[in-house]
């Protein structure tokens, strides 16, 4: 049954989780069944199934109709739900969070040194595709947040599948007894997961999708991070510039080197094909924080260029027009026949390449910001067997 009105069967439902079992992971679920051809009147199936009872069910809500009151095994979730809604995830993956803190007591009117290690058990992802409702799950830790017994906070960067270790001083208090008390840490992991789902399509038929979605855990299910996982992506500040290769004197061209590195000034012989291979250079590149932490840097790469300049000595066919565009890995041509012309002080002036590019910047957590940046590569014009020195 479809968990929205659909297009062109009569039922749908609403699933409402009851409750988890922390140990055998099996979920009861109450789930409201409507009859979208009937003016939504809701329908009470009679089930031969024991588990998909609702009698003798004390966790039912105060209105208690449900139309039936399925038991989930692990490994099993309902179709057509979100990954935060109605899987629990924070309940059913916290169980595998551990957070071992050393010492595990201490004396409060002295104070104490407190180290906690974190780590992930070896169900977690088990637990995790439950808890999200996802199948196939990936998953990374993008952030930490250690929040300490004296209310302290410490934000800390990801660690991937990988738990992580914080040290913390609890000051003495004077005024305390002398009663020995428990050490205390509330570790909280931001994570990206992704993985497949079922869900149905507008006519209520089922399909497999791809979904993410960032979420916390705890090593306490009552724990809640929301308040630190405010994620920001700071842009890569980001130059026009170019991998440059000239014409031989045979006419022949030859491939640009793929380990060269862009350059905002480029090398041109008088009378000879230059040819620009267009990328944006990454000045500062852009960061991804959680909380105010920055836990990884964007990979940003050049998806395509337009020519801004006027048309160039190259002959027809072969120069680069202007306003004309490319996608990343194919040149701008340009050809000067001149030398380069003279200041009124003297000193020569380089000709200028100038170029719009579009650039993409990929995220640690997968987000994708896309700028436009304009500029201008300096292109200093030498004539063959010209030498020169400095």
């Amino acid at each position: 049954v479809p968990t929205r009105p659909p297009g062109r069967y009569c039922y749908y439902s609403e699933w409402r989780l009851i409750r988890v079992n922390a140990v055998s992971r099996e979920r009861k679920y109450g789930v409201y069944i409507y009859n979208a051809c009937d003016g939504d009147r809701q329908i009470f199936p009679v089930s031969t199934q024991i588990r998909m009872s609702c009698n003798n069910d004390d966790n039912l809500y105060a209105s208690g109709k449900f139309s039936v009151c399925p038991l989930l095994p692990p490994g099993h979730v309902p179709a057509g739900l979100p990954p935060l809604q109605g899987c629990n995830a924070e309940a059913v993956a916290s169980q595998s969070l551990l957070a071992d803190l050393q010492p595990s007591t201490y004396d409060p009117s002295k104070g104490a040194d407190l180290t906690v290690t974190t780590s992930f058990a070896s169900d977690f992802a088990d637990r995790l595709a439950d808890g999200t409702c996802l199948a196939n799950i990936d998953w990374q830790d993008r952030a930490w947040t250690m929040r300490w017994s004296d209310g302290a906070a410490d934000q800390k960067a990801g660690t991937g599948r990988q738990g992580t270790t914080d040290t913390h001083t609890i000051a003495a208090d004077p005024a305390a007894g002398s009663q020995t008390q428990t050490s205390d840490i509330t570790a909280i992991a931001h994570l990206t997961v992704s993985g497949q789902a079922v869900d149905f399509d507008a006519d209520g038929n089922p399909i497999v999708v791809t979904r993410s979605a960032n979420i916390d855990i705890s090593n306490k299910t009552a724990a809640t991070g929301q308040g630190s996982t405010t994620v920001g992506y700071a842009l890569p500040q980001l130059v026009v510039a170019g991998v440059a290769v000239i014409q031989h004197g045979d006419g022949s061209v030859p491939a640009p080197s793929s380990g060269a590195a862009p350059q905002t000034h480029v090398d041109a012989i008088r009378g000879r094909l230059l040819l620009v291979y267009p990328q944006a250079l990454v000045v500062v590149p852009g960061t991804e924080s959680v909380g105010g932490v920055v836990v990884g840097d964007a990979v940003t790469t050049t998806l395509s260029w337009t020519y801004l300049g006027p048309q160039t000595d190259a002959p027809l066919g072969e120069a680069s027009a202007t306003g004309s565009s490319g996608v990343a890995g194919v040149p701008v041509t340009i050809q000067w026949n001149h030398a380069e012309p003279i200041s009124p002080s003297g000193t020569p002036t380089d000709e200028l390449v100038p170029l719009q590019l579009t650039a993409r910047s990929v995220y640690p957590d997968g987000h994708i910001e896309t700028q436009t940046i304009t500029g201008a590569i300096a292109a200093t014009i030498f004539y063959v067997g010209l030498g020169f020195r400095g």
